[in-house]
């Protein structure tokens, strides 16, 4: 039985010729928040689903595009820019060589913050939705690298829980490179976007031929940025996150009558009620003072790739 919806292969629009942003990471740096404010833009159209996995999910890579852009983009058909975002492309070689060949014209999009702030944030973060069982980011990276989850290989489907590996940004910038081009990759640094957006997105909007002011400010002012917090009811946050346990045979007559849409946009609404206020303690200075030195090890100064004025792009933490 195919889990393919019929409409799909009539539709005109493609991810060929409507897919022109691709969100490639980093996890926990600002990615939806550039979500946010591109959705802002009569334009474009972002995503159905949070992530757009197609191209990173082992279960779906072997689906074809029509299949994709009717899942992730089925009610987008009158937007001329469609917009995907997956965090799992962080330094996925095979995901982000397939990405490069959709389109010619697809631009792959890094969105960087100080990889210590980054990682902190998504320690407490994976803690609110029930993914991280350590007590202390400490003890979750200590016991990442005992695992050796810490490397490329050993993080296939679950990059949000590499605390030190999703802050190699010159590795993921290079890689990126590789395979779309220096022109075909912005990299956008989060502290900046948050300062002044209209700057630090200028590049990229023309490269799109899009204009600040056909943005709407009053949904700017509102924009969704996907912060922390803590959970209102661990169990409901751990059952949500079986969802990719679910076989397809479940899945697929599901998609097919309720739409990924709607599917979606529940999931979304559950995970939002689930979640309360929480601030997180202070990192120790010891726990500063050695991700800082881990960090300028592999990372160095990113300035000769990232325009920013950041003393953490410099290599100062």
């Amino acid at each position: 039985m195919s889990i393919m919806d019929p409409a799909a292969t009539r539709s005109e629009a493609s991810l060929s010729n409507r897919l022109a942003l691709l969100i490639v990471g980093s996890q926990k740096a600002g990615t939806t928040g550039l979500v946010s404010l591109m959705a802002c833009h009569p334009a474009v159209a972002t995503s159905a689903y949070s992530e757009t996995v197609w191209l990173s999910d082992s279960g779906e890579r072997g689906r074809p595009p029509e299949w994709a852009a009717w899942k992730y983009f089925g009610d987008a058909e009158d937007h001329e820019i469609w917009l995907g975002k997956d965090i799992e492309l962080f330094r996925h070689a095979e995901g982000l060589e397939k990405g490069s060949r959709i389109s010619d014209d697809l631009v792959a999009v890094t969105v960087i913050r100080n990889p210590i702030a980054r990682a902190r944030s998504a320690y407490w973060y994976n803690r609110m939705r029930g993914e991280e069982q350590s007590t202390t980011l400490e003890q979750a990276i200590e016991s990442a690298r005992a695992r050796g989850r810490d490397q490329v290989d050993e993080l296939e489907g679950s990059r949000r829980h590499g605390y030190l590996f999703n802050g190699h940004y010159r590795d993921h910038i290079d890689l990126v490179d590789q395979y779309f081009g220096e022109h075909r990759h912005c990299v956008i640094v989060a502290e900046d976007l948050f300062e002044d957006w209209a700057a630090a997105t200028s590049d990229l909007f023309a490269q799109l031929d899009l204009s600040v002011e056909d943005f709407s400010s009053e949904d700017i002012a509102s924009r969704h940025v996907n912060a922390g917090g803590r959970a209102r009811f661990p169990l409901l946050a751990k059952a949500m996150r079986l969802q990719p346990l679910v076989p397809q045979w479940v899945k697929a007559p599901l998609r097919r009558v309720i739409g990924p849409a709607r599917i979606a946009r529940t999931t979304r609404w559950f995970d939002k009620a689930n979640r309360k206020s929480f601030k997180p303690p202070p990192l120790e200075d010891e726990t500063r003072r050695w991700m800082s030195a881990y960090f300028k090890g592999v990372n160095g100064d990113l300035t000769d790739r990232v325009r920013s004025e950041q003393a953490w792009v410099r290599g100062d933490y």
